[in-house]
């Protein structure tokens, strides 16, 4: 089974918050290719699953939420 977490994430970063596929596949170590069928895909399954774009909305807000704040000394 695929680890879906690098796909939302690349959702969020690149489709919601405008980084380049480039950029996101060289975090993720990714083949740029690989990082676009990802977008493709996630773009296509968010149409037809609400579900599935309910999770992006929840993930995009808790990513976006302050949380605590720790002092680091």
């Amino acid at each position: 089974m695929r680890n879906v977490a690098p796909v939302a994430m690349t959702v969020l970063a690149s489709g919601r918050y405008g980084l380049r596929v480039c950029d996101v596949s060289k975090l993720l170590e990714k083949n740029p290719g690989t990082v676009s069928r990802w977008l493709a895909e996630a773009d296509r399954r968010s149409s037809i699953d609400p579900s599935y774009r309910r999770h992006l909305d929840n993930l995009d807000r808790t990513i976006t939420a302050e949380g605590p704040r720790k002092v680091i000394k």
